[in-house]
């Protein structure tokens, strides 16, 4: 019986009496004729002070069929309904706790979906003096906005175009021989690109 060990902590000593039948089933006792139920009942002798009640209880059902009689019956009966708040505090606390932690996962969850944006930075890109074929019609040099050095050196000065390897541009160079200063940060909400470029021309 879940509601003994709240009983005891009021003060009552409780003792498992026997089990009766329901009507349908063997035994010599029914709580109620009226009572239509399926299962056993158990009893319980509950003693308090010199006083002691005798109480049936529907396991299956517990808190509704319940049937008190005897000397301290009523006072039993309120100690009960004590009891039976209490376990439904306790009762609410758990689905409280169990909802808090939900929304704390589905917190969680969602920082996790949640994609920061990307820090950009201001760098200067500059194709090597010291190289041969630098000529006429072509980049020298330009500004750009990237998150990292690398993607700086890969873009391309007319329109910030990443490069691949083996790409030969004929207005620019290998980006390996880019050579990449950064200048600053940008500003948020500015995105990848080029700001301006110094193109050699004719």
């Amino acid at each position: 019986m879940e509601e003994k060990k709240g009983l005891e902590k009021l003060g009552w000593k409780v003792e498992k009496h026997t089990v009766y039948q329901d009507k349908d089933g063997e035994g010599e006792f029914s709580p109620n004729p009226d009572w239509d139920h399926e299962g056993s009942w158990e009893s319980f002798i509950c003693r308090k002070k010199e006083e002691e009640a005798h109480l049936l209880v529907n396991p299956d059902s517990t808190g509704i069929y319940t049937n008190v009689f005897g000397p301290a019956a009523k006072e039993l009966m309120k100690d009960l309904k004590t009891v039976w708040e209490e376990m439904n505090e306790e009762d609410e606390g758990e689905d409280e706790e169990d909802e808090g932690e939900d929304e704390e996962d589905e917190e969680e969850e969602t920082q996790d979906e949640i994609e920061l944006p990307l820090q950009m930075n201001i760098y200067k890109i500059v194709r090597p003096t010291d190289r041969p074929g630098m000529d006429y019609d072509m980049y020298d040099s330009a500004v750009v906005i990237a998150p990292d050095g690398l993607t700086a050196q890969k873009m391309h000065p007319y329109k910030g175009n990443i490069l691949n390897d083996d790409a030969r541009p004929d207005d620019w160079c290998p980006w390996k021989d880019v050579q990449v200063v950064k200048i600053g940060k940008a500003s948020a909400g500015m995105e990848q690109g080029v700001v301006c470029a110094s193109f050699h021309a004719a």
